[in-house]
């Protein structure tokens, strides 16, 4: 038989020093930041966008560009060539929203950046139905 009672005292020190460990993660983060947790365009609302360049771009200046029209603009990118756009921005017409943001970029950066593809990654989420979703509360 196995004396599983033998290390009781180690896995609860692990045990402990996990969660504070994540705690303060937690706390840092929240601190630092001041969010602890960045939520997607399902929680926080407006329009997921991935576009798609035929050469490099310059992410910097990508987002800049986009932030003139559409303040709070969050940027991931995957590649050089490949930016996932998050914009705040509600429409029930996302593939117009897509347009309108590739339309900005063509006319903003050079010709050799041309935007091969803007696509709707997720379906756009009214604002309001983000907060039910984070907070778990439906007024």
């Amino acid at each position: 038989m196995i004396n599983f009672l033998k290390y009781r005292f180690l896995c609860l020190a692990a045990s402990v020093a996990i969660i504070s460990l994540l705690v303060g993660a937690y706390i840092y983060k929240n601190n630092s930041r001041g969010y602890a947790f960045t939520y997607s365009v399902e929680f926080t609302g407006g329009t997921q966008l991935l576009m798609k360049f035929a050469d490099p771009v310059n992410t910097q200046t990508l987002l800049s560009t986009i932030e003139k029209k559409w303040s709070g603009t969050m940027m991931r990118d995957f590649s050089d060539t490949e930016v996932l756009l998050r914009v705040k921005e509600y429409s029930n017409d996302t593939q117009g929203l897509a347009d309108k943001v590739r339309e900005l970029v063509q006319k903003s950066l050079p010709a050799r950046h041309a935007v091969e593809r803007a696509r709707i990654r997720r379906k756009a989420l009214e604002r309001g139905r983000g907060d039910e979703r984070r907070t778990g509360r439906v007024d």
